[in-house]
């Protein structure tokens, strides 16, 4: 499938904490291309090996990073989402888990005001050892937290492998994706609030939330 400048990709990051799933949803905009780009596999691959050990940084180790799906979404048709498994496994914290429903939380900046212009990022399933003694992240939660959040800020080339023609890339720009405008505006930063956050679909009083992988 050749990619284009301008089309738009999403991201999905999968994790799960018992009956409960976290998902992590980012965006991409193609901002040059050489040949017919890279496939969604090796995008996949590619944004797998550099955000999936950053993530599982923050989670608590009975909590499981299950992997990364990658599908272009704009324009239409929806492609069939690629996934990778690269550098799956449990969380890197030890302790308790904090409830399902806490979440680290990052909020997506452009230059734009309003709402269609930025986004939330929530980052599943901490520990209680990264929970200070007021109830806040710790010191050092935010700093894997800011660690992983420039990852994910940062544009990537992304090339191609064989068979694919020597030299074929893409580059990938993150941006906030409107559903509303069918536009991607790129993100000038992801900021960390050193605030707990809560995603109440995951609380332990709701319906199980199956993996989509």
């Amino acid at each position: 499938m050749p990619i284009f400048v301008g089309d738009i990709f999403e991201t999905r990051m999968v994790s799960q904490q018992g009956p409960q799933a976290g998902i992590i949803v980012l965006h991409h905009k193609i901002t040059s291309v050489v040949g017919d780009g890279p496939s969604l596999q090796d995008a996949a691959n590619f944004l797998a090996n550099v955000w999936a050990i950053p993530l599982r940084n923050l989670m608590v180790t009975n909590a499981q990073y299950r992997g990364l799906g990658v599908r272009k979404i704009w324009p239409h048709p929806l492609t069939v989402e690629a996934v990778s498994t690269f550098a799956g496994g449990a969380g890197n914290v030890a302790g308790d888990p904090l409830p399902f429903q806490v979440a680290g939380i990052a909020t997506k900046k452009t230059n734009l005001p309003g709402k269609s212009f930025r986004g939330r990022v929530y980052l599943p399933f901490p520990s209680e050892a990264s929970n200070d003694v007021d109830g806040n992240p710790t010191m050092g939660y935010g700093t894997l937290a800011q660690t992983f959040l420039a990852a994910v800020q940062l544009s990537y080339i992304i090339s191609a492998t064989p068979p694919a023609p020597p030299g074929d890339n893409a580059s990938f720009t993150p941006c906030v994706w409107s559903r509303k405008l069918l536009q991607g505006t790129f993100t000038i930063a992801h900021a960390f609030k050193d605030k707990w956050a809560t995603q109440r679909r995951r609380g332990d009083f709701g319906k199980p939330n199956t993996p989509p992988f």
